[in-house]
């Protein structure tokens, strides 16, 4: 009779830390494409909302999300052109590999005849 259980084992072993390593990235980046559309639909929902000042479409911004870290609005002929929005993100893969924040930015570009009365 051959005895492999403990082959089988120690196989496990070690390959379990690769396997966790794996998770950990999809998630990661699963995470990232997931902040990236919020942005992406954040900035749409402001594409929205030609008559605010840009003052008050920063707020809105900011309150929807607190972790933004850079917030441009071009406007042309008093109507918005572009947003572009960028927040650093930290995953729980970049801080297992010390690997520094992950830069997610959008530009959005604004059609007429989108706005909302406020």
């Amino acid at each position: 009779m051959n005895n492999n259980k403990g082959q089988v084992l120690v196989t496990f072993v070690l390959l379990l830390p690769f396997i966790i390593l794996i998770i950990t990235y999809l998630t990661s980046q699963g995470l990232i494409l997931y902040e990236k559309n919020n942005l992406d639909n954040l900035a749409s929902t402001i594409c929205n909302y030609q008559n605010l000042d840009t003052k008050k479409l920063e707020k809105i911004i900011l309150t929807n999300d607190e972790n933004i870290k850079d917030i441009k609005i071009e406007r042309e002929n008093n109507q918005l052109k572009t947003i572009v929005l960028s927040k650093e993100y930290q995953t729980i893969f970049s801080k297992l590999i010390n690997h520094n924040k992950y830069n997610i930015k959008i530009k959005k570009e604004c059609k007429r005849g989108n706005n909302h009365e406020r």
